[in-house]
């Protein structure tokens, strides 16, 4: 168990409390004091050993109340407490006195659940452990601490990482489950670089299975694990296949390991304990055998005359079954303490062959040291060997995580410069070969650095980033605004950017088309704020100052000699030099707009048919009208002005968005026109009679010959024409069209062609002739006295339109009128 250093006296007091019944070993120390630094590992050691006490260090500078009310007088003192009070103290770095006090009181501790053998949850790190397929309302942590069980989610399977905090040696595995969901087959597995997939628990060999029976059900059960194969564990793994009843829920109710810290284990001990161990069986074995045959010897006249010689064989066979099974354990004994023995002696061997090769070549150094004579370096091999230490610095800079595009670009131009101030030198030939190794490097690692830059900066839509990675390809390639921008556009558009990503997933998900149209905008506001505004030359110009360096060349200048910092600062001043003399202008406004205009173009044409594939998903007018919103909140708001939102929206959607949804309006009216025949089909259209009762107001439509029920079905027909308008209204408040006057106009030439088709519509042709031109006639009639304000808002209010469809309506219903008259009179 680790050693906790109290910082104060209510810490102590703190810690004292916390430790309950257990025996508090104290360490008093001050950090000037020698022997209590020298004594300060074995204290630890014996922390680590005996894990059923608790071991405190208290500092007598800071706890001076504490030390003074237990009498500390000198450093160390070593204080025993059990229960609060004091039982045992110790005086001076004495190490054997100091073990034999632990080990006093460590042996009043009663045996735990494995005698010899600690818990070692404690020394599980908290930080790294990890539970996969867990429930999330049974944390690892708190299962770990008793406030909760150990619940999986998904099924029954479970995978539990638990690191310690250092080397342990693992005895056994104690877990109880509840009732069913209890583990079953259980495999363990000892470090592993990182934790494993259920693919790779299930296929990967373990180094133990252990098997749990119904007893974990009711009571914890203890396996013991091949002690063997766990003797340096750094992390252990358990994967919990299955459980007793098969189910889909495995619930763990309590777990623990047990084992010793690796630092804890007295070899010395380990060995002398297994000798003696060896020694007591063979003695016991020896006394057995010579019990035996003085009992044979002793007792042979009397057993031959009691006993038949069947049962003498029988006796003699069970002896001899015994003696082998005692002589077999003993052999497996010796085996295992004998294998333990040649580990040990094989680790010491090799620490031992690691020392004398590490003598030799102390020794080899100071003789070669001795031979040598140093010859002091002139002013110009010392600037040399600066620079070709500089070099191999800058080339191992490149590329590194804490590093951004135009710290690798700065790096990577004063190491060619370096490089071509060494390649002119005179170098010794070692200098002067690896000079020239570097050659290739430093080409290739150009070309991979402007390949890298060039690629990511696709999938760069914020300001400040881009124009981090545009000023390192300015560095790097010369400073054309115009190649830059080329090189930003076209990495946006370029296959397996990120935008394009956005393109290639219109198909999969419909919120892509506002990605889409949002990284189109972010991709214009990088434009503007960094070419039409100027952005981009002031940060080539400000990146170009004698004094400019990034923050890693400022810290490789900061950790050298002064000498090798002026150097590098002058070398970087020479770097800054080539964007100041650099005499590209910026662009003009009218060029950036005209390439963006084209960028948009080719983009909007990549993605037309993507569109066009993803729009056939809509299904109501709300659809359209909700997404068209959605982009309308995109578009509007604070859109750059360097390119209208109206040409996106005519590039991406053209008329798809506008065709779409007048089909949809017109598969509306089409199911309304439907709904109404198979409606009149089933009423009574024949009104009732004028003076059947009296009223208090006259019915007009019954006076021209409409029935309630017809009056009804129109009216509900009518409700629909104005749902179809009132959409068509909220679809101009949201479009972003050149001409929205045309959606009414759709929806009034649908509506149209619908009433010419219901003008012939003969609703009772299952009757005689009469009766069906009569309900034409009162179809007719009823489509021009019902609701007549709705029929002409769907009109959009176009006399010319209205008229031609009320004379059309009293044209049929004149004709089927005339043909009623004209049947009954002949």
């Amino acid at each position: 168990m680790p050693v906790r250093v109290c910082e104060d006296d209510s810490d102590f007091q703190s810690a004292m409390g916390e430790a309950g019944t257990r025996p508090v070993i104290v360490d008093f120390f001050a950090e000037w004091c020698g022997p209590c630094k020298m004594i300060a590992p074995l204290f630890e050691s014996l922390s680590n050993k005996y894990m059923s006490m608790v071991f405190l260090k208290v500092d007598v500078d800071k706890c001076e109340e504490t030390a003074a009310h237990n009498g500390v007088s000198a450093m160390p003192t070593f204080i025993v407490f059990v229960n609060g009070t004091k039982v045992d103290s110790l005086r001076g770095a004495n190490n054997n006195g100091l073990e034999a006090m632990v080990q006093k009181w460590a042996d009043t501790q009663p045996a735990g659940d494995v005698p010899g053998q600690s818990d070692i949850t404690c020394l599980i790190d908290k930080r790294q452990m990890e539970c996969l397929n867990g429930d999330d309302a049974t944390p690892l942590s708190g299962f770990l601490e008793g406030e909760n069980v150990l619940r999986s989610d998904c099924d029954e399977q479970l995978i539990i990482s638990l690191p310690f905090t250092q080397p342990v040696k693992v005895h056994s595995i104690m877990m109880k489950g509840v009732d069913e969901k209890t583990p079953k087959i259980v495999r363990v597995f000892s470090n592993l670089p990182k934790t494993l997939d259920f693919d790779g628990a299930s296929s990967v060999e373990a180094v133990q299975v252990l098997e749990f029976s119904e007893k974990a059900q009711s009571e914890p059960e203890l396996q013991h694990l091949k002690y063997v194969k766990f003797q340096n564990v750094n992390n252990i793994q358990l994967f919990v296949e299955n459980n007793l009843g098969g189910g889909d829920v495995t619930e763990i109710e309590k777990l623990r390991i047990y084992g010793t810290p690796l630092s804890g284990v007295n070899m010395s001990e380990f060995k002398r304990k297994a000798r003696l161990e060896v020694v007591g069986i063979t003695r016991w074995l020896a006394r057995r055998v010579k019990w035996v045959t003085r009992t044979r010897t002793m007792d042979v006249e009397r057993l031959m005359k009691d006993l038949t010689v069947e049962q003498l064989h029988h006796i003699q066979a069970n002896l001899q079954t015994e003696m082998e099974g005692k002589k077999e354990e003993l052999r497996e004994m010796v085996g295992r303490r004998y294998r333990d023995v040649l580990e040990a002696s094989s680790e010491v061997r090799n620490i031992r062959k690691l020392a004398e090769t590490l003598a030799e070549a102390v020794s080899n150094a100071r003789a070669t040291q001795s031979i040598v004579e140093t010859r002091p370096l002139t002013r110009e091999q010392q600037a040399s060997v600066q620079r070709f230490i500089a070099l191999h610095k800058l080339v191992a800079m490149i590329g590194e995580p804490d590093g951004d595009a135009l710290s690798d670009a700065f790096a990577l131009t004063l190491a060619e410069l370096l490089h071509k101030e060494l390649a002119t030198e005179p170098l010794t030939p070692s200098m002067h070969s690896v000079v020239s190794g570097l050659t290739g490097r430093l080409i290739r690692t150009r070309r991979q650095l402007l390949a890298d830059l060039e690629d990511e900066v696709g999938e760069l839509s914020e300001p400040d980033w881009a124009a981090n990675q545009l000023t390192a390809l300015a560095l790097l390639q010369g400073t054309d605004y115009e190649k830059l921008l080329d090189i930003y556009l076209e990495g946006r558009k370029a296959r397996g950017s990120f935008f394009s990503n956005y393109i290639g997933n219109l198909t999969a998900e419909s919120s892509s088309l506002l990605n889409v149209v949002n990284e189109l905008k972010k991709s214009l506001v990088v434009v503007e704020q960094l070419f039409t505004q100027g952005e981009l030359f002031r940060i080539i110009q400000a990146a170009g100052c004698p004094t400019y360096r990034p923050a890693l060349i400022d810290s490789l200048i900061g950790d050298e000699a002064f000498s090798f910092g002026r150097m590098l600062t002058a070398e970087a001043e020479k770097v800054t030099r080539q964007l100041r003399e650099s005499k590209t202008c910026p662009l003009l406004p009218q060029k950036i707009n005209t390439k963006c205009s084209e960028w948009i173009e080719s983009v909007c044409s990549l993605a037309r048919e993507p569109v066009t594939s993803i729009c056939e998903f809509y299904e109501k007018a709300s659809d359209v009208i909700e997404f068209l919103h959605a982009l309308s909140g995109v578009l509007r708001t604070d859109w750059p002005r360097i390119s209208s939102y109206s040409t996106v929206y005519e590039n991406l959607f053209g008329d798809i968005l506008f065709k779409k949804f007048t089909s949809i309006v017109a598969r509306d009216l089409r199911d309304l026109e439907e709904r109404l025949t198979s409606q009149l089909k089933s009423i009574n259209l024949a009104p009732p009679p004028l003076f059947e009762k009296s009223s208090n107001k006259f019915d007009t439509l019954t006076g021209v010959g409409i029935s309630p029920a017809l009056e009804n079905c129109i009216t509900s027909f009518y409700n629909g024409v104005q749902n179809a308008r009132d959409a068509c209204a909220k679809y101009e408040q949201v479009e972003m069209d050149s001409q929205p006057e045309r959606i009414r106009e759709a929806l009034a030439a649908e509506l149209f062609a619908v009433v010419e088709r219901l003008s012939n519509l003969h609703p009772c042709e299952g009757d005689s002739n009469s009766a069906g031109e009569l309900s034409r006639a009162r179809l007719c009639l009823a489509l021009l006295h019902c609701d007549s304000a709705s029929f002409c808002q769907a009109m959009n209010r176009d006399g010319e339109r209205i008229a031609k469809a009320s004379r059309l309506l009293k044209s049929a219903a004149e004709d089927s009128l005339r043909l009623v008259g004209f049947s009954s009179i002949s």
